[in-house]
């Protein structure tokens, strides 16, 4: 499953993520958006729980489906404002 986590706040050093998980940081002008590809539930568990521990705020969490439908949504939302969508 292909995952993206806006994370916000203060610079932080993302390049150490990839010794836990395949995550890959793109900056933003408030944060980052980290890329990661976890096997399952447990795994997205798991890379949320290692960025709590290492103090990084989730503004946004978006679970991409992998592949994606060919007629349809392919994205759901967890956190920010599209929430519930």
């Amino acid at each position: 499953m292909l995952v993206h986590i806006r994370v916000v706040g203060p610079e932080h050093d993302l390049a150490g993520l990839r010794d836990y998980a395949d995550i890959v940081a793109a900056p933003t002008a408030d944060g980052a958006v980290l890329s990661c590809r976890v096997p399952d539930r447990a795994g997205l568990t798991g890379v949320v729980a290692l960025l709590g521990d290492l103090g990084i705020a989730i503004a946004d969490l978006q679970v991409v489906a992998d592949p994606g439908p060919p007629d349809g949504d392919d994205t759901r939302r967890y956190g920010g404002r599209d929430a519930g969508a």
